[in-house]
C-alpha cells in the first residue's frame, strides 16, 4: 500500500525529526485506535500518527512525538534553553 504525506505532515517531520522509516515502524507495529469515522491514530515509541486510508493508500495527515517522548522533550527544552527541533535530534541521537 503506497503512503502519502499531507504537507503538513512532512512539516511535522521535519520540524520534529521523525523519518518515513519511524511512520512505517510505527504503522506496522503499533496499536491502531480510530478517532473518528474514517480517522485514525497511532502510537509506538516516540511517534504518534494521525491518518486515514482507503483501498489505494495511507494518507499521512500529521505526526507528533508520543505522550512520553513529548513530556522528555519538554523538560529538555526547558533545562537546556534549546529549540524543540534540537532537542528532538540529542534526544534521537543524531544531533
Amino acid at each position: 500500500m503506497k503512503l502519502f504525506y499531507t504537507y503538513h505532515a512532512r512539516e511535522r517531520m521535519n520540524l520534529r525529526v521523525i523519518s518515513e522509516a519511524e511512520i512505517i515502524e510505527a504503522l506496522e507495529n503499533g496499536k491502531i485506535e480510530e478517532q473518528e469515522e474514517g480517522k485514525y491514530e497511532v502510537e509506538y515509541k516516540r511517534v504518534r500518527i494521525a491518518f486515514s486510508y482507503s483501498k489505494k493508500a495511507v494518507v499521512i495527515i500529521t505526526v507528533i512525538p508520543s505522550r512520553a517522548f513529548s513530556k522528555e522533550l519538554r523538560k529538555y527544552v526547558k533545562k537546556h534553553k534549546v529549540s524543540y527541533r534540537k532537542a528532538a535530534k540529542i534526544l534521537k541521537g543524531v544531533a
